[in-house]
């Protein structure tokens, strides 16, 4: 999480995983997924997934099978795909119920509740971060507590609760901070951003933007680099820098593609009609908005 995601891949490129012990194989086919995952190649990162799922169950290894699942649901979840995430995920936390896992529960009812947030499951959503964010707070974990914390956050602002959803981001903020784990100081900062554009503070937002866009490039993180250039890229129209925004735009969707984010293409798509609307542009401003339904 504080380390290049290509130096990771390249390092674990370079073993032989049929060599090794099966137990070392599915850890390092683990780290495989993380790092394509990280890198914005979802299909294989999948593909790792469900090998190293599939060897430990081969073995009885059971207890590495939810967070496999957890990180399976995540992916299907990004992909748009709800109903195919909550199955992975619902799975994950009834194995949970076989295995002592309390941080890895953590992690999975935050899953649970994103999966229910995007279905539209508000009020299970809250229940199941607040749950999160108790046993986070019991556990210690600095970096599953400040992920909790900005879900939160991000799911009160998403109710109306626009104050007390940034209060909640700050804090998530403040514990990546604590923690040292440069992955989550940089959500942080993108999610503190978005926070603050609800609360059309718009040029503070940017400055949060261009902290977490810093730190994603350097860890290599494709997905954190796409959110804080797709922010950015929203709050730059918002604020009738659309000069400024027509290269951040173009960027932004070209990250998109290769995550296979097609939500998230259509949202770029009414920021591009924003802005050709602003330059006056009419026709291409109607056209972009129609591919963006």
């Amino acid at each position: 999480d504080s380390v290049a995601a290509e130096e990771i891949a390249s390092l674990v490129r370079g073993l032989s995983l049929e060599q090794m012990d099966w137990s070392a194989a599915c850890v390092f086919s683990e780290v495989v997924g993380d790092s394509l995952n990280v890198l914005g190649h979802i299909g294989p990162a999948l593909f790792q997934y469900g090998h190293a799922m599939r060897m430990a169950e081969d073995r009885s290894e059971s207890s590495r099978v939810p967070r496999l699942l957890r990180k399976m649901a995540f992916l299907e979840r990004c992909r748009g795909r709800y109903a195919r995430a909550l199955g992975y995920v619902v799975e994950a936390q009834a194995r949970l119920s076989q295995v002592h896992k309390p941080k890895e529960l953590i992690e999975v009812l935050r899953e649970i509740a994103l999966v229910e947030q995007a279905m539209g499951d508000l009020s299970k959503a809250v229940a199941h971060l607040n749950e999160a964010v108790d046993l986070a707070t019991d556990a210690s974990d600095g970096a599953a507590l400040s992920r909790a914390l900005l879900a939160l956050g991000s799911l009160e602002t998403q109710c109306g609760h626009r104050e007390r959803g940034l209060q909640y981001n700050l804090e998530g903020l403040r514990v990546a901070q604590r923690s040292g784990n440069l992955t989550e100081v940089a959500r942080a900062h993108i999610v503190v951003g978005t926070g603050l554009a609800e609360l059309e503070r718009l040029e503070e937002s940017l400055a949060y933007y261009d902290q977490g866009l810093e730190i994603a490039q350097l860890l290599g993180n494709l997905r954190l680099t796409a959110y804080a250039t797709l922010n950015r890229a929203g709050a730059l129209v918002d604020l009738g820098r659309y000069e400024d925004a027509g290269s951040v735009l173009r960027e932004a969707q070209g990250y998109f593609g290769i995550l296979e984010e097609r939500d998230t293409l259509g949202l770029l798509k009414v920021y591009e009609g924003n802005r050709e609307r602003g330059l006056g542009r009419w026709t291409r401003a109607q056209r972009a908005w129609e591919e963006g339904l």
